[in-house]
C-alpha cells in the first residue's frame, strides 16, 4: 500500500481544534496558492485569551526551498514593521515540519470586498476613497523608510499593492498586510533578475518588464487603487495575464472622467501622475501622494474621515461583531506546573480544621495547669509567722526535693507567677508580720540593705577515665584497691 503523499491528505481545511503549538485553530479564513489563512485562538495564564491569524504554508510549496526561504523573510521583515496602518506579525513557529506566521486579527473586510459591495450600492462615497488610499499611503511610507540597526536604509518595496491586501477594518482603520513578495535589501532570498512577482492587474511597467524597481513601483500601485476605488471599476483587465501585462507596459487605460460623470479634473491629474510610464514623472515618495489627495481634499471641502469610513461599512455589511473567544479544550500538552486536584481545597481546610482543634486544646489545657498551679499556691499557707520565709524574686530558686540531696537546684519555670509576698498576705499572720516589720524596713537606707548570696553550687565529681588493661579483671581489681597518695590524679574532663 502506498503511503499517501501530504498534499492530498491536507487538501480539506483543517478541522476546529488543531493544534500548531501554543494556538488553536477556529476556522478558516481564506485560501491562496501558496498559504492559507486561519482564524486562531492562543491562551495564556490567568485566563488570558486572545485571537489571532495564523498564515499557514500549504504542503505543496512547503518542501520548496526557495519559497520556504521567501515566507521566512517576510515574517523577518514585517516584525520590523510597527506602524497603524501596517497588520503585525506577533510569532513565528513550525508544527509537524509546517511554518506558519503568526499576525494580529483585524476585524474588518478586505478592500476588494468593500469595492464589490459598494458597486452594488452605488458606488464608494468619494470622501472614504481618499481616506483609504490616503491610510494605505501613510503605511507604505513607513516601509519604505525603514532602517536597519546601523541606520541603513533597507530600500523596502512591496510589489503587491493591490485591493486584497488593503484591509477595512469596521473601525474605519485601514490597514496594509502581506509583505511576502517585499523586496529588500536583507532578504535571503534574492529575486533574480526577469522573475515576476505580483499579480497580473497591479505590477508596475518596470516590475511586468522584469527591471530594476524602487519605491516608485509601488506608486503605481496605489494610483491603481485610487482609480479602482473613485471609479468602482477594473482599470487594467484582459483575456488572460499577458494581455493585462502589455496594457500596463503601455499605459493602455481609459481616463476616470470618460467613466465616470463629474470626475473632478484635479484628481484625475493626481491619478494620472500616479499612473506614469515612467518612474521619474510619478510621485516621488508614497507620502508626497498623500499629501496631494489631502491638499485636493481640502480644496473641494471633503472630509477625510475613518469615522465616516466606518458608517460606510456599517451600511454595506450591517453591525457585524468581532468574534468571540470561545471556551477550548484544556491543551493536551503538559503544563511545568500540573493543576491541583480537585480535593487539594478540602483536604487543607480539614488539615487546618485539625491542626486549629489540636492548637486550642494545648492552649486550653496550658491555660487549665496554669489556674490550677495558682489557686494551689495562693492556698499553702506558711507554718508560723516568725518563720516566714523571705520574699520570692524574680529568678529565686526552689528548695530541693527530699531524695535528692546533692543535685543542683533547679530554676523555676513560671518567673513570672505571683511573688511569695503577695501570696502570703492574704493570711492574717504574715499580714499582722507585715505590719510590724514595716517601720524597721523603711528605716534602713536601701542600699544598705544585705544580699543574699547565691547558694553555693556542689562541686561535681570528675570522671575517672578507663583504663586498658589485659582483662576485665584485672581492671576490676585496680578499681577496686583503695587509691594511694602516689597515685596520679586523673585527667579532667573540663
Amino acid at each position: 500500500m502506498h503511503p499517501v503523499p501530504t498534499s492530498v491528505a491536507r487538501a480539506r481545511e483543517l478541522p476546529e481544534g488543531t493544534r500548531l503549538g501554543r494556538y488553536t485553530l477556529r476556522h478558516r479564513i481564506a485560501r491562496g496558492g501558496m498559504a492559507e489563512l486561519y482564524l486562531a485562538q492562543v491562551r495564556g495564564i490567568e485566563g488570558f485569551e486572545r485571537l489571532v491569524a495564523i498564515k499557514l504554508v500549504l504542503p505543496h510549496v512547503a518542501d520548496e526551498p526557495a519559497f520556504v526561504e521567501m515566507f521566512l523573510d517576510e515574517a523577518r521583515l514585517a516584525a520590523r514593521l510597527s506602524h497603524p496602518n501596517i497588520v503585525p506579525v506577533l510569532d513565528l513557529g513550525v508544527a509537524d515540519g509546517e511554518h506558519f506566521m503568526v499576525m494580529e486579527h483585524v476585524h474588518g473586510r478586505d478592500l476588494r470586498q468593500v469595492l464589490a459591495a459598494s458597486a452594488e450600492h452605488g458606488g464608494l462615497p468619494l470622501g472614504c476613497a481618499l481616506t483609504i488610499v490616503a491610510e494605505a499611503c501613510a503605511g507604505l511610507h513607513y516601509a519604505h523608510e525603514l532602517h536597519d540597526e546601523r541606520g541603513r536604509p533597507l530600500s523596502v518595496v512591496h510589489r503587491d499593492v493591490s485591493p486584497s491586501n488593503v484591509i477595512v477594518r469596521f473601525d474605519g482603520g485601514v490597514q496594509v498586510v502581506d509583505f511576502g513578495i517585499a523586496k529588500a535589501a536583507n532578504r535571503s532570498s534574492v529575486t533574480r533578475t526577469g522573475a515576476l512577482k505580483g499579480k497580473a492587474g497591479y505590477m508596475s511597467p518596470e516590475q511586468c518588464r522584469g527591471g530594476t524597481i524602487d519605491r516608485r513601483s509601488d506608486i503605481f500601485g496605489l494610483g491603481i487603487l485610487l482609480f479602482e476605488t473613485t471609479t468602482c471599476l477594473r482599470l487594467f483587465y484582459g483575456d488572460n495575464d499577458f494581455a493585462v501585462m502589455n496594457r500596463i507596459i503601455d499605459c493602455d487605460y481609459t481616463p476616470p472622467s470618460e467613466l465616470v460623470d463629474d470626475y473632478p479634473p484635479e484628481l484625475e491629474a493626481i491619478v494620472r501622475r500616479a499612473l506614469a510610464k515612467d518612474p521619474e514623472e510619478r510621485h516621488p515618495t508614497a507620502l508626497a501622494l498623500r499629501r496631494a489627495i489631502e491638499d485636493f481634499a481640502h480644496s473641494q471641502g471633503i472630509r477625510l474621515s475613518t469615522a465616516d469610513l466606518a458608517e460606510h461599512l456599517r451600511t454595506l455589511f450591517g453591525e457585524v461583531p468581532p468574534p468571540g473567544v470561545v471556551a477550548m479544550d484544556p491543551p493536551t500538552v503538559p503544563l511545568i506546573a500540573p493543576p491541583a486536584p480537585a480535593s487539594f481545597t478540602m483536604t487543607w481546610l480539614r488539615k487546618r480544621r485539625s491542626r486549629a482543634t489540636v492548637a486550642g486544646l494545648g492552649v486550653g489545657g496550658l491555660a487549665i495547669a496554669i489556674a490550677g498551679y495558682l489557686a494551689g499556691t495562693v492556698s499553702r499557707e506558711p507554718a508560723s509567722s516568725a518563720e516566714e520565709a523571705p520574699p520570692a524574686t524574680m529568678g529565686a530558686q526552689r528548695p530541693a526535693a527530699s531524695g535528692s540531696v546533692g543535685r543542683r537546684p533547679r530554676p523555676s519555670r513560671w518567673p513570672w507567677r505571683p511573688r511569695a509576698s503577695v501570696r502570703q498576705a492574704r493570711s492574717p499572720a504574715t499580714a499582722s508580720a507585715r505590719a510590724s516589720r514595716a517601720p524597721r524596713r523603711s528605716s534602713r537606707p536601701r542600699s544598705s540593705r544585705p544580699r543574699r548570696s547565691p547558694p553555693a553550687r556542689p562541686r561535681a565529681t570528675p570522671i575517672r577515665p578507663r583504663r586498658a588493661g589485659p582483662s576485665g579483671g584485672a581492671r576490676a581489681a585496680r578499681s577496686a584497691r583503695p587509691r594511694r597518695r602516689s597515685d596520679p590524679d586523673p585527667p579532667s574532663m573540663t
